[in-house]
């Protein structure tokens, strides 16, 4: 079931055509669908530019997920704040992982110095190379990482706009 909002109709017919095209005048039971998931409706000249209507599924896949079958300007206002969420989501994401990964190389770096090795004596080395092999497992989590974020910005991305289905034979 999609929600669309009256946008000026003055008749149903007309309100029908906007919501269904021209769909309507070859199954003109769409309008007493409408209706009857609307009894508001009978009123319609009474009703403010806005109001909020369900939008019946007809079992047709193509009328059901035309973007006309639930038109409604805060929706799509909706679903470009969670897209731009979920574009800021990815940039901070990657740049967080490309930051860890910074520290993580110059922390290598830095274990790897001969002048601190040779300072610090035997235990230090031991230390350091401890530092070293766990600096290179943390380095090879970030692409694990990098793949859920990846997957993750997939799905959310999925559910707000899932796929329209096809129907074979059309």
């Amino acid at each position: 079931m999609n929600i669309a909002n009256l946008q000026g109709e003055t008749t149903i017919d007309a309100l029908a055509r906007r919501i269904y095209g021209e769909a309507v005048t070859l199954r003109p039971e769409l309008v007493v669908r409408l209706l009857d998931a609307n009894p508001h409706l009978e009123n319609l000249g009474s009703l403010p530019e806005g109001t909020p209507l369900v939008v019946p599924r007809t079992g047709d896949p193509e009328l059901d997920n035309a973007p006309a079958a639930g038109a409604d300007a805060r929706r799509e206002s909706a679903l470009a704040d969670l897209d731009a969420a979920l574009d800021d989501a990815a940039k901070e994401g990657t740049a967080l992982l490309a930051g860890r990964e910074a520290t993580l190389v110059e922390s290598d770096r830095l274990a790897r110095l001969s002048a601190l090795r040779e300072a610090g004596g035997g235990e230090a080395v031991a230390q350091l190379d401890a530092v070293i092999t766990s600096v290179a497992e943390q380095i090879a989590l970030l692409d694990s990482e990098r793949t859920a974020l990846a997957n993750d910005i997939v799905a959310a991305r999925a559910a707000v706009h899932p796929p329209r289905r096809r129907v074979v034979g059309r």
